[in-house]
């Protein structure tokens, strides 16, 4: 179900929304499972719901962070938040590193003669 959302090898954030209705509806669970966590008004739910849609929306927008990486390899960097989880279980992998090794394997990649 999400390998729709990964046809976007370098993220963007429209890409970001590219799920299938299903997925995203689990995916939204979260940030309804606060209010009955922690009780709020429907301001700030709707705060909550308009920062974690901008988060997304950023995290998919830089070419540089963990989650390009998880894009590109998605054996790798599979927290979005932070790496922890990723670093404890073996599967965080360096930004710059990996960029950097996917550039030299290609010289292509990155080069502003493409634009």
């Amino acid at each position: 179900m999400h390998k729709k959302h990964h046809k976007y090898v370098v993220p963007t954030p429209f890409g970001a929304y590219t799920f299938h209705p299903i997925e995203g509806w689990i995916m939204s669970l979260p940030v309804y499972a606060y209010s009955f966590i922690l009780p709020m008004s429907d301001y700030v739910q709707l705060a909550v719901l308009v920062y974690s849609n901008l988060w997304t929306f950023i995290l998919h927008d830089s070419r540089e962070q963990a989650h390009t990486v998880h894009h590109k390899n998605m054996n790798f960097n599979f927290g979005q938040f932070c790496s922890l989880w990723d670093r404890l279980g073996g599967t965080y992998v360096d930004p710059g590193i990996f960029l950097k090794a996917e550039n030299a394997r290609n010289p292509l990649i990155g080069s502003k003669d493409l634009l």
